[in-house]
């Protein structure tokens, strides 16, 4: 078995509208809606489970029939789900359009992600990764005992572009720090981004660590919704760093992961273990019988 994981950030109800048409300023059809569970950490975790990763989720619900339908929703996926309810606060919510080419516009509602309780995080897991949360928060989880962890962080775009220098400054306790390519971008023109290890997501043409000669090409997928890829590619790279991967394979293993993910509508668009051991036999055999045996530990 590889290194326990635990899973810190934002839940939410994700509400999907796919349209049919072009988008028009003011009133649009939508072809198809989908609610279910979202949020950075939550949609992580889904992803961990289902490739047969222990993990738990630490979060905060409102008291309302949202956090009843997610905590459902999460114990059916294999997630143990430890959380405080507050009543300043709801359940948070994502709204996210989907034009006809996949393409994404999110509207997000932070609400009880706000208030998760510092005291929440034990001793479970070897790494914990932090998602969507903002620095001011994490920095009350590095008062206990989270120094002895390995910690990755993925502030995501609207705290990174809101935060930078939040960001920054909490960089430094950091030992994985996961963004896409305009959010690292924008970071570094800030301040010094101090992480021991800067993974930068780049779409469609894949993934590479900051700094250092690794990077690692996409993988084909028929786009159909671009909604979750980010936290799919968390997923892989987590799993590859519980298990003891290279770089190199954390970024293939994430990248997999996210074209999985794209060629799905939803951001926890549903592919089965097969469907994962298929691809990674087509796209790295070299990889698969490694990747297999770890999955099935």
């Amino acid at each position: 078995m590889g290194l326990a994981v635990a899973i810190c950030g934002n839940v939410n109800i994700d509400i999907n509208a796919f349209l049919n048409t072009p988008e028009r300023e003011e009133d649009n059809r939508i072809k198809k809606l989908s609610i279910g569970v979202g949020g950075t950490a939550a949609n992580t975790a889904v992803h961990l489970a289902r490739i047969r990763e222990k993990v738990v989720l630490y979060c905060s619900f409102g008291r309302d029939v949202f956090a009843e339908f997610l905590k459902g929703k999460l114990a059916e996926e294999g997630v143990k789900v430890v959380y405080n309810s507050v009543t300043e606060l709801s359940t948070g919510l994502c709204f996210s359009r989907v034009d006809k080419i996949g393409e994404r516009k999110l509207f997000t509602y932070r609400g009880a992600n706000e208030l998760i309780d510092a005291q929440l995080v034990n001793n479970y897991a070897d790494i914990v990764y932090f998602a969507g949360i903002e620095p001011e928060q994490l920095q009350r989880f590095f008062e206990g005992s989270l120094r002895k962890r390995v910690v990755a962080y993925s502030p995501g775009g609207i705290v990174s572009f809101e935060r930078p220098e939040s960001v920054i400054e909490v960089s430094k306790e950091i030992d994985h720090l996961i963004v896409n390519e305009k959010e690292y971008e924008f970071l570094s023109s800030r301040g010094n981004i101090r992480s021991a290890t800067i993974v930068i997501t780049l779409g469609d043409r894949g993934a590479r660590i900051a700094g250092a000669d690794v990077q690692e090409r996409a993988y084909p997928a028929n786009v159909v919704d671009t909604t979750g890829a980010g936290d799919c590619f968390s997923a892989g790279y987590l799993f590859g760093l519980a298990r003891g991967f290279s770089a190199k394979c954390r970024l293939k293993l994430g990248n997999l992961l996210g074209a999985l993910s794209v060629s799905v509508e939803g951001a926890q668009g549903v592919f089965t273990i097969e469907k994962l051991r298929n691809f990674v036999r087509t796209e790295e055999p070299e990889l698969f019988e490694m990747i297999d045996r770890t999955i099935y530990q």
